[in-house]
């Protein structure tokens, strides 16, 4: 149904736009597609090293690469499932488990913790864009996409400060398994007995993480913001390839935003339909000649790479899923018989 909705959005955006134009525009990207795909790779990179530091140990002992791949394996997911960060998140947890030996508490704590820190990081990254647009325009000619993406970042830190708070007391998800045990399912409540050990070893891992280890929590922080950075890179070189006179500081007023938005509406896989109408409407409000062509333009080039970065990462989990250490790992949890 979500699928449906945002290929509706999507055809409702761009339903008067020249196709032809659209095809001419985007031939003329050529060889600069394989630097604007490379961009995510970059950004992926940064978003393990902060992962990395967050991990058991600080990721020691756990070669880089390996879990690289595992993150653009299980990021592939976010893509084209509706809701698909839940099983996203669920393909690095069974991955880790499998590859680097780690129990799932811990595998989990450190995803719960990379959300955290991603969020603040995603405050930091929108607050600049908004002080950024006030100054370049003026607190009075301050227009609607600075002050949405204020408020949204008002909101995000508050939501964020009250999950670390509850992270830092050590009853997140212990709170979590109270609230899954009110499911009607008994089947469910029984499989969830048994697993509650793990809720209050992932807090107790997270409340050590938050308490102790505070030069891995900025760290890891430097690195989610310099992540969020590469988004407003890929975007400025789609827009410079495609001719469009958009300098950096107009690209931060609303990448940001744009960024927030589609994290928002998780629900469309790849916020398909809401971030192309956003990034539609962001360019026509900076009156670009052939905005609605641009755009259309521009959402070409960015669903292609993130088409090839799919097939990547679904090959990943399946060579991944297949290794020995997987293959040792299925076997051992296997009955005898």
């Amino acid at each position: 149904m979500f699928i449906i909705a945002g290929l509706a959005l999507l055809a409702l955006v761009f339903r008067d736009v020249d196709v032809d134009a659209v095809v001419h525009a985007v031939s003329g990207i050529g060889y600069a597609f394989p630097g604007i795909a490379a961009v995510y790779l970059l950004g992926c990179i940064f978003d393990v090293l902060g992962w990395r530091r967050l991990m058991p140990s600080s990721g020691r002992g756990i070669p880089f690469y390996r879990l690289l791949a595992v993150h653009i394996a299980g990021e592939s997911f976010y893509r084209f499932i509706p809701a698909g960060a839940v099983i996203g998140d669920s393909v690095k947890v069974l991955l880790s488990r499998k590859l680097f030996r780690i129990d799932s508490s811990q595998a989990v704590s450190s995803l719960l913790l990379r959300k955290l820190f991603m969020g603040t990081a995603q405050v930091f990254y929108i607050g600049t864009a908004v002080v950024l647009g006030i100054l370049i325009h003026g607190a009075a000619n301050a227009g609607p996409l600075e002050l949405t993406g204020g408020i949204l970042a008002v909101v995000l830190f508050a939501l964020i400060a009250s999950i670390a708070l509850w992270m830092k007391r050590g009853t997140l998800c212990v709170s979590l398994f109270a609230l899954l045990m009110l499911l009607p399912s008994g089947r469910m409540r029984e499989v969830l007995r048994t697993h509650r050990h793990m809720f209050i070893e992932t807090d107790a891992l997270l409340h050590d993480v938050l308490r102790s280890r505070r030069a891995d929590v900025l760290a890891s922080m430097g690195f989610f913001l310099c992540n969020w950075m590469t988004e407003l890179l890929e975007t400025f070189l789609i827009l410079l390839a495609l001719g469009a006179a958009i300098p950096v500081t107009g690209t931060m007023l609303f990448e940001p935003v744009i960024s927030l938005v589609r994290s928002i509406a998780f629900i469309f896989p790849g916020g398909l339909g809401v971030m192309d109408a956003g990034y539609a409407s962001a360019l026509q409000m900076y009156n670009v000649p052939n905005a609605a062509i641009l755009a259309a333009a521009f959402i070409v080039v960015k669903r292609s790479k993130e088409i090839v970065w799919i097939i990547v990462g679904i090959a990943l989990a399946m060579i991944l899923g297949d290794t020995p250490e997987a293959a040792g790992s299925r076997a051992a949890s296997m009955p005898p018989a």
